[in-house]
């Protein structure tokens, strides 16, 4: 599946962006790696084995933890504050 995500500007060329998923197993999280595409723009393509009803994924600024995830991942608003999102989901 692939994944691509337009980061806030405020975001510092060549930083470290993740997708943060339960791809490979619905209790696990991880962090894959994304690849710079553009300014502003990052991309990847990986395996999901998950069931999709049970996916759950965002994008984060480094390696995040179950109980926060603080990063990149807010709304397209984002002015360095407030909070982030719910996980996201395929519909």
């Amino acid at each position: 599946m692939r994944f691509e995500v337009e980061v806030p500007r405020c975001t510092p060329p060549g930083s470290e962006v993740n997708l943060r998923s339960n791809r490979l197993d619905s209790e696990e999280f991880r962090h894959d790696p994304l690849t710079p595409d553009g300014p502003g723009r990052y991309v990847g393509t990986f395996e999901v084995v998950t069931d999709l009803s049970d996916f759950r994924y965002k994008y984060s600024h480094g390696i995040c933890d179950s109980t926060a995830c603080p990063g990149i991942e807010k709304d397209f608003t984002y002015t360095g504050s407030g909070s982030e999102i719910d996980d996201r989901t395929l519909e």
